[in-house]
């Protein structure tokens, strides 16, 4: 778009469509399903340089997915010794999906007892999931043909759920001067940056290479996260 904001954007469809899943040699065409498949995603993404090292980087993605299976009619199925036949029972779709609105910032970079970056992020995500089945019933024959038993199925069930996720935190990521580092062991380091302190949510430290005693750098996070459902 300009020099200073760059947008990106993609797009992926998979479509999928299959008839007569299932047939075999026991298994003739009307137990047979019809199956669908539709899968598709799509993101933007938006990256603003303001000057001075301050960057907003945000975007936003969606996903879903939708499949059915349809049997070939509304009969019964059936189990004999001599192969099954009838429509199969279960006649059902799903479909899952997904959006996604994540926000990650750069501020200027800022000198107060060494060189500070904070990085201000924020996510949002949202799973929906639908999905409906209908089932028609079965039987059981004999080897003479005869009725063993039957069950069948009178209400469709329809599974719905929502769910809303999201998150924050504020790192902020200093480079200090040797006066500050000098209390960790740099024997305790080896030649890649490693993490003094690993534990989530707890400030961190590190020493780089070719830096002996020199600087230190310390990343203190602080966040927040929430979640609803229904």
């Amino acid at each position: 778009m300009t020099p200073t904001n760059t947008m990106f954007a993609d797009f992926l469809a998979n479509i999928d469509a299959e008839g007569r899943v299932g047939r075999t040699p026991v298994d003739p065409v009307s137990t047979a399903l019809n199956v669908y498949i539709c899968d598709y995603a799509a993101s933007s993404e938006d990256q603003v340089y303001f000057g001075h090292g301050a960057l907003v980087d945000f975007g936003y993605a969606h996903h879903r997915y939708a499949q059915s299976q349809t049997p070939q009619g509304e009969g019964l199925y059936v189990f004999s010794p001599a192969g099954n036949s009838g429509n199969y029972l279960l006649n059902s779709t799903k479909r899952p999906a997904r959006d996604q609105g994540p926000i990650h910032g750069y501020l200027p970079k800022f000198l107060l007892a060494g060189w500070h970056q904070v990085e201000p992020r924020s996510h949002a995500d949202r799973p929906p999931y639908k999905a409906n089945n209908r089932s028609t019933g079965y039987q059981e024959s004999g080897l003479a043909g005869q009725l063993l038993s039957k069950t069948t199925f009178v209400a469709p069930v329809t599974f719905r759920v929502s769910d809303v996720e999201f998150s924050s935190n504020l790192p902020d990521t200093g480079i200090f001067a040797a006066a500050f580092g000098g209390g960790f062991d740099s024997a305790n380091w080896p030649g890649n940056p490693t993490a003094v302190n690993n534990v989530p949510g707890s400030p961190q430290c590190q020493k780089f290479p070719g830096d002996e005693g020199r600087r230190c750098v310390v990343r203190v996070p602080f966040g927040s996260a929430g979640q609803t459902s229904r």
